[in-house]
């Protein structure tokens, strides 16, 4: 509280309205909290793959897991297309199959 020059008790408080910005500013809120962790989250990753002993180790470890894993996707993906195109293309050559026995003579069969 605070006194104005005609003597009356003014808080400075109410008059600052402008700043209030309706979220909660202090340290330990949801959002700040979460970003503080996520924050030593990242930091401590970091630490981990940049240690100047085994880090290098970790790094090419890291980097072999990743390339294997992109060949597995791969693989992967490759052997799912080639069965939906068998899957697709089998009756469609079954239908044909039949269709060129159909046409045939009692001829073939001698």
């Amino acid at each position: 509280m605070t006194q104005d020059t005609s003597g009356v008790e003014v808080d400075i408080m109410d008059d600052i309205d402008f700043m209030d910005t309706g979220e909660d500013t202090s340290l330990f809120s949801d959002s700040r909290l979460i970003w503080m962790l996520a924050g030593a989250v990242v930091g401590m990753g970091l630490m981990y793959i940049m240690d100047p002993r085994v880090g290098r180790r970790r790094r090419a470890l890291i980097k072999d897991k990743v390339t294997s894993y992109g060949h597995k996707a791969v693989d992967y993906t490759s052997a799912k297309a080639r069965d939906i195109s068998n899957r697709v293309t089998g009756p469609i050559r079954g239908m044909m199959s039949h269709r060129d026995e159909s046409s045939r003579g009692d001829d073939f069969l001698q």
